[in-house]
């Protein structure tokens, strides 16, 4: 019963990210990063570049989450990281210097 819960949760957590993003920036496309036993990233790329992620407890979440809010999941293809525009700080943030 709680892993139920937990699955609805999830779910109902990404989806509410992924419209926001939406709403924002535009529907763009998904790509998926498992985590182990952590669950999966959902990477979410919208069509203007901007991006964030989600993580949600497995992959039958991860499906649902996108079916749902009708985000695509295209992985790590040639559309999707052309897409990506990290900011500057986005950047330095990923440069791992921590300032």
């Amino acid at each position: 019963m709680r892993s139920q819960q937990q699955h609805r949760s999830a779910v109902k957590v990404a989806v509410a990210r992924m419209r926001q993003l939406a709403r924002a920036h535009g529907v763009g496309s998904v790509a998926l990063a498992p985590m182990g036993s952590r669950g999966i990233r959902l990477v979410l790329v919208a069509a203007d570049g901007a991006f964030g992620d989600v993580i949600v407890s497995s992959p039958a979440a991860a499906d649902e989450a996108c079916a749902t809010a009708e985000w695509p999941i295209s992985g790590w293809d040639t559309s999707t990281v052309g897409r990506l525009a990290p900011s500057p700080a986005d950047r330095r943030r990923m440069a791992g210097t921590g300032r």
